[in-house]
């Protein structure tokens, strides 16, 4: 689905103040220009400036650029010390290929939303150039939208010295966004753009050290100009500057010149303004285009995105690393970067750890072809038990980091390379203390057993081998869980309801879904359901109510029983997270819900046979029951509760502006 429209939004500046050389003087003849005057406007303007004083004081850009990076999962790099320009060449073929945003919306409800090109129509055609402005340290990505014909949509990346970047208006079309036919340059270097229906002529200028629009030009006169609201469609229309843009714009709808701004111009003056201005060429984007035009601003070697056919050698990886990353260092010694042949394909790819201390530090993937992408921040529990190193399986390599924060609790993560980006193997995050042991690989896990005293921790060691056909590590001798299935007693509300097979492990009690499902069913109450209607239905159910979705890689839909009557929950095997299937089918119908909730299980499920099984706590917050388990007896009490008072263990995340539910999924989890 198309993300939103700039209609109701504005554009984050994600800059640090005084990373641009000051701006240049500005033109003689609008060195003084008149802003609006009424008194509506000038109360707006002294509350906009009083503001924009308080933000600098508390410094809410950096603020807001580091939730940023948060939201993102470090898609931003703001850990590097130093940045050359061909830090800035891997980030602008990122954007271009549509693997970085190259805008980043803040909603009305401050959530964060990405705009890439990959939104764009398949059929339009992208076209893009770099511009060295003389206001700039490093050169301008400009990328153009050629919609049909000569209608075009301008957006320019502004590229920063720390790695941080700002946009310059949206290439995506809304009701009231201005097409143009060119973006135009002047002898000073400075940027200009037109608006194809009227004719006008608009300056981008370095406004607060992003590029804006705050001046216009038309045969009629000359002045102010940015961006307004009011409702156009009326006969005598309420029309005034949007606060959000009331010392110009960075966003190119609505933009005209403020009538009580003008100063004499005319159409002879107008022509030879026009005849001055030379428009900026562009090209198709593919990649001899952008190693061709990147060569002319960089000593960026156009032929060396070829040269990763071969292979970059570890000496070339290093002197990458050492000219844009600044690896963290353990306080063993050990220094964070590991370079391998990490999917055995005679190629090498590098894993750095960056940071000045372990609070602050952050992963970089560095792929084939010497291009840098930050996948995640890291935390001190990242070094607590255990420096990262490389772990070797089969033919494989994988980065291997373990999470603890000094308590029993550890987790290990995985990280691999498939198709030269990053690979996590399906164990990662999902075991505790990972290790090579002899030819096997063993987690060593640490669990609370409850018994009629309290709460015994015990260990216990789950082997596995490594599969290299599927890349996955598998659970030695047995695939799917290390306890067999024996029966249970249920009690429900009192009532006796026979028995069910359970599976007993890593301290958990897990039930078969789709038949637990139909036990509670049977004997929950449902307000307004007919016990008829009710037994009718589920006689045609079948014997499930959990089916697994084909072709969802583990994905299974759950939790049909009424008064429902259709599926309540999503599981995702990949993110190891439960949805809810109503606001899906907003998504799916590309109609995105506001927020969306989930439920992130303490304890992952597992398939055994054509069963999908989940442990009782997370079932008691999926079907609303509280529960007590009588290990002795084997009996499994549960008594059916109001949902309001199941404790807090949905959350609650915005999902405005996801295209569909694995964009959101990717995203989020």
């Amino acid at each position: 689905m198309k993300r939103f429209r700039y209609l109701a939004l504005f554009l984050i500046a994600v800059v640090l103040v005084g990373c641009a050389k000051p701006a240049p003087n500005p033109r003689g003849h609008w060195k003084d220009r008149p802003r609006a005057t009424s008194a509506v406007q000038e109360d707006v303007k002294e509350v906009q400036r009083r503001e924009r004083t308080v933000a600098r004081e508390q410094n809410v850009v950096v603020k807001v650029f580091r939730e940023l990076f948060e939201r993102t999962v470090g898609r931003l790099d703001i850990v590097r010390k130093q940045v050359i320009k061909k830090t800035m060449v891997p980030l602008y073929k990122d954007v271009l290929d549509g693997e970085m945003p190259y805008a980043v919306e803040r909603a009305e409800d401050a959530t964060y939303i990405e705009q890439t090109v990959s939104d764009l129509p398949a059929e339009d055609t992208l076209l893009f150039t770099f511009y060295d402005h003389p206001a700039f340290d490093y050169p301008l990505l400009i990328l153009c939208h050629q919609i049909s014909g000569d209608l075009r949509l301008f957006s320019i990346v502004q590229f920063f010295s720390d790695g941080s970047y700002s946009t310059f208006s949206s290439l995506e079309p809304g009701e009231i966004s201005i097409f143009s036919t060119n973006l135009y340059t002047d002898s000073e270097g400075n940027l200009y753009i037109d608006n194809m229906d009227t004719g006008e002529i608009f300056e981008i200028n370095v406004v607060d050290g992003i590029l804006k629009i705050d001046y216009g030009y038309s045969p009629d006169g000359k002045g102010f100009a940015t961006t307004l609201t009011g409702d156009f469609s009326s006969e005598n229309p309420d029309i005034y500057i949007e606060p959000d843009y009331a010392d110009g714009t960075d966003l190119f709808v609505q933009t005209r010149i403020i009538a009580d701004t003008l100063e004499p111009f005319d159409r002879a003056n107008f022509d030879a303004l026009r005849s001055e201005l030379r428009p900026i060429e562009l090209m198709p984007y593919d990649d001899d285009n952008f190693y061709e035009i990147a060569g002319r601003y960089t000593d960026l070697d156009a032929g060396k995105a070829h040269k990763a056919d071969k292979g970059f050698s570890e000496k070339e990886f290093r002197a990458f690393i050492d000219e844009n990353l600044d690896p963290y260092v353990t306080e063993n010694g050990t220094e964070c970067v590991f370079i391998d042949d990490y999917n055995h394909n005679g190629k090498l790819a590098a894993y750095v750890i960056t940071g000045e201390d372990a609070e602050s530090s952050a992963l970089f993937f560095i792929n084939e072809e010497l291009v840098s992408t930050p996948v995640e921040k890291l935390t001190g529990e990242f070094f607590y038990y255990r420096d990262p190193k490389l772990l070797r399986a089969g033919k494989d390599a994988y980065l291997l980091l373990t999470a603890n924060a000094g308590g029993p609790g550890i987790t290990s993560y995985l990280y691999g390379v498939e198709d030269d980006k990053v690979y996590w193997p399906d164990i990662s995050s999902n075991v505790q203390l990972f290790d090579r042991d002899g030819e096997r690989f063993s987690d060593s896990q640490t669990y609370l057993e409850t018994t009629d005293t309290g709460g015994v921790r015990k260990e216990k060691t789950i082997y596995y081998d490594y599969d290299q056909h599927t890349r996955q590590f598998i659970r030695a001798n047995d695939e799917k869980s290390d306890a067999g299935t024996e029966n249970i007693a249920l009690n429900i509300d009192g009532k006796d309801a026979g028995s069910l097979a359970a599976v007993e492990k890593d301290g958990a009690l897990y039930l078969p879904v789709g038949e637990f499902n139909l036990v509670l069913a049977s004997y929950f109450k449902y307000p307004g359901v007919d016990r008829e209607d009710l037994e009718l239905y589920l006689a045609n159910v079948g014997e499930t109510l959990a089916e697994p979705i084909a072709g969802g890689n583990g994905d299974w839909n759950f939790g049909a029983f009424p008064p429902v009557m259709e599926y309540l929950y999503h599981y995702s095997k990949k993110h190891q997270v439960i949805l809810s299937t109503f606001e899906l089918m907003d998504l799916e119908s590309q109609t995105p819900p506001d927020r969306i909730t989930y439920l992130k299980p303490t304890h992952p499920p597992f398939v055994e046979g054509d069963s999908l099984y989940m442990d009782v706590e997370t079932l008691s917050s999926c079907f609303v029951f509280s529960y007590q388990f009588d290990k002795n007896g084997d009996v499994l009490n549960v008594k059916q509760i109001d949902g309001d008072d199941v404790d807090d263990a949905w959350k609650s995340v915005p999902a405005k502006g996801y295209r569909d539910v694995q964009d959101f999924l990717d995203d989020r989890f």
